[in-house]
C-alpha cells in the first residue's frame, strides 16, 4: 500500500478484511493480523486513501537496524518518543516517507511506518507520531 496513493478498495483487494477497526477524528485505523497473535498492523485510511501504515515486525535477525539503514541510506533524522529513554527511537527518512521504529542498542527494527513524503515537521504533525519530537523530552516516571 502507497501512502497518499492507494485506495481503501485497493487495500481490501491486497490485504482482505481487517480484523477489527476504530474510527477517531482523524480516519479510520484498520488492524490486520501479524505473525505475532498479540500485535496488529494498523492501516489508517481518510477520505478514501490510505494515509499511514505501521507494520510491526517480528524477525529482528532479519531485519536488524543497522542494515535497514545501510540499505536505505545515510540521510535519516533520528527522533525521540515515548520511549526513547529506554533505548526506542524513530529512524525517520521524511522525504522518503518511510520510519523505523527501533531499539538502537539492540538493533532491533519493532515496526516500519510508511506516510506520504513529508519534512520532520510534517512527520511530527501526524496524528501517530502524537508524544514523538525532535528534542529529547525524558518522561516524568
Amino acid at each position: 500500500m502507497v501512502p497518499g496513493q492507494s485506495s481503501v478498495n485497493e487495500l481490501y483487494r491486497k490485504a482482505g478484511t481487517p480484523v477489527s477497526s476504530s474510527q477517531d477524528s482523524s480516519g479510520t485505523t484498520l488492524s490486520y493480523p501479524t505473525k505475532n497473535k498479540y500485535w496488529t498492523s494498523d492501516v489508517s485510511v481518510f477520505q478514501d486513501k490510505v494515509v499511514f501504515v505501521r507494520e510491526r515486525i517480528f524477525a529482528p535477525a532479519e531485519i536488524s537496524l543497522k542494515k535497514r539503514l545501510e540499505e536505505t541510506g545515510k540521510n535519516w533524522t533520528k527522533i525521540y518518543g515515548p520511549d526513547s529513554q529506554y533505548g526506542s527511537f524513530l529512524f525517520a527518512y521524511p522525504a522518503l516517507g518511510t520510519a523505523y521504529y527501533a531499539d538502537e542498542v539492540h538493533d532491533v527494527v519493532y515496526e516500519i511506518w510508511h506516510f506520504p513524503p513529508t519534512t520532520i515537521p510534517g512527520l511530527l504533525a501526524l496524528p501517530q507520531a502524537q508524544g514523538f519530537s525532535a528534542v529529547f523530552q525524558p518522561r516524568p516516571d
